[in-house]
């Protein structure tokens, strides 16, 4: 699954809380300050704010790292429906960070967040369906959860759905799709160009002019 990827961006939100270590690695004075504020929004029970604290403890910045607390903050926020928190929390259980790893609460979690719109957990929601590891194998609904991600620009669903139409996997084979969502995934930022270059080679000039000049396969 695209757990470890999701993992980069769990890290990566800490620029949220403004909390950017000093060049020697030190905890500077605003840092600290961020986290005095987020930790007494928090506990008067705002969602953002224990997301944002949750954050700052999983990366130990203006405060010490502590992946329990870190835990505990964004179970809080995401027990109150924030989505962002909903996905990360479903990276915690589907990593094992801070709590003992628990692949089913990972794709609960997920769920909430997909039905939230949250494009991150779409994709792995849909690749959960297509793996069927963790819940039973349903490329109808991968392929649902993949169409609402790239719908909102996901290039990784977008390059998972001309996987599906290039193999025929749950709908007719197009190569003229496929070209397209390979195309689509890499504009938006996917290392697709080469899944779409050696498509390529599979089709008449025709049906790359075909591809080219289509309307774009989101409807």
């Amino acid at each position: 699954m695209r757990y470890g990827m999701a993992l980069i961006l769990l890290l990566s939100l800490v620029s949220l809380c403004h909390c950017t270590p000093d060049r020697y690695g030190a905890k500077n004075v605003a840092e600290r300050r961020d986290a005095v504020e987020f930790r007494k929004a928090a506990e008067e029970g705002d969602a953002i704010a224990q997301f944002r604290l949750g954050i700052c403890y999983a990366k130990g910045t203006g405060l010490s790292k502590d992946e329990s607390q870190a835990f505990f903050w964004i179970r809080k926020s995401a027990e109150q429906g924030y989505e962002l928190a909903q996905f990360n929390l479903g990276i915690s259980y589907s990593e094992g960070i801070g709590v003992s790893k628990d692949l089913t609460q990972a794709i609960s979690w997920f769920r909430k967040a997909a039905e939230q719109g949250n494009t991150d957990a779409q994709g792995s929601l849909g690749l959960a369906y297509w793996d069927g590891e963790v819940v039973p194998k349903d490329v109808a609904q991968a392929r649902d959860w993949f169409y609402r991600a790239a719908k909102q620009g996901d290039a990784f669903a977008m390059c998972m759905l001309g996987v599906m139409v290039k193999e025929g996997i749950d709908v007719p084979k197009d190569l003229v799709t496929a070209y397209q969502w390979f195309d689509l995934a890499a504009q938006h930022g996917w290392d697709s160009g080469e899944l779409r270059d050696e498509l390529a080679k599979e089709m008449t000039s025709d049906q790359i002019a075909e591809a080219q000049a289509a309307p774009s396969p989101i409807r």
